[in-house]
């Protein structure tokens, strides 16, 4: 058995917001004690009071989490600026959270670090990892490969980066218990018999012409066929100074219809542009466009893919990294 609760609330009293926000959780356990929790919130709140709090509600809590640039839950809705609380206690699953610091200067180290930490208090083979990594100015590639080396093909990954709101680009915090971090990867580990299932949708609708990238280097594209990778954006959308954020590229998979999404970031003097995540040279490009039906018919999809998996058992919880 697992149970998992959640609490969301908004108020611009950060006692008031995490108080609300775990009496709806505790409001809904019916008695039992959680021994995991993960927490995300608004960039605008005093994170120390609002860990303080949750800790002195919940000891010895396996907590991880972060700030986001929006939350939203079965329990309140969507918001920006709110705390969300999500509290996990089971009979069978056990719960461990790691952390690794220093995760730009180090990242094999970080990574080995956290995976490390969270197996030592597992009596049980780790079943499935969620992991909040700071990942604003930094490349994913080599943090996923390393999760995947420390955990084994038989614990899958799950998470998200931590974010912020975009005119608060270097506020992005994370939470591991009761510590406040930046540039760090907290974790949270499954042991034991955890069945799962999980869907992946873009969304994103591809328009125009495909184009090749001729010249990148890991997250900065510098040409686009024989445009810089600004130029390419300008092309499209007329002259702009600020990054295009709402109008990611979509990599295409080589021989393949399938594409991953990678945002601009940032615009750079020399015309080319850092992305969210790496590009490599060569790669067929193509713009896109966020439709709020196809979103949402994307999104219907891929719940109704999902619940047609999970006849063979009643999943406790959902989550969702956006």
């Amino acid at each position: 058995m697992i149970i998992a609760r959640v609490g969301q609330a908004e108020h611009i009293d950060t006692q008031r917001a995490v108080e609300n926000a775990i009496n709806r959780c505790r409001h809904q356990l019916h008695g039992h004690t959680p021994q995991a929790g993960i927490v995300f919130a608004g960039i605008n709140f005093d994170h120390r009071m609002m860990l303080d709090q949750i800790n002195s509600h919940f000891p010895g809590l396996e907590l991880i989490g972060c700030t986001t640039s929006g939350e939203f839950s079965s329990s309140y809705g969507f918001s920006d600026d709110s705390i969300s609380l999500m509290v996990f206690y089971s009979d069978q699953i056990e719960f461990k959270a790691g952390i690794g610091r220093c995760l730009s200067e180090n990242p094999d180290g970080s990574v080995k670090s956290a995976v490390k930490q969270a197996k030592m208090g597992l009596t049980q083979q780790a079943s499935m990892c969620l992991a909040l990594p700071d990942g604003y100015n930094r490349s994913f590639d080599p943090i996923m490969k390393r999760l995947n080396q420390e955990l084994g093909q038989n614990c899958p990954v799950f998470g998200g980066a931590a974010g912020t709101l975009w005119h608060e680009k270097d506020a992005i915090f994370q939470f591991y218990k009761d510590e406040i971090l930046q540039d760090s990867i907290p974790i949270l580990l499954f042991g034991g018999p955890l069945e799962y299932t999980f869907s992946i949708a873009n969304s994103w609708k591809p328009v125009g012409k495909r184009a090749s990238v001729t010249a990148a280097e890991d997250r900065t594209v510098k040409k686009i066929e024989n445009m810089t990778a600004i130029e390419f954006y300008q092309h499209y959308l007329g002259d702009h100074t600020e990054p295009a954020r709402e109008f990611v590229l979509a990599v295409y998979e080589k021989d393949s219809e399938r594409f991953y999404l990678r945002a601009p970031i940032i615009y750079n003097p020399d015309g080319s542009i850092t992305f969210s995540e790496s590009i490599p040279e060569g790669s067929t490009v193509q713009l896109t466009e966020a439709i709020r039906e196809i979103i949402i018919d994307d999104t219907k999809a891929s719940v109704k893919k999902l619940s047609a998996e999970t006849t063979k058992f009643h999943p406790a919880f959902w989550l969702a990294f956006s």
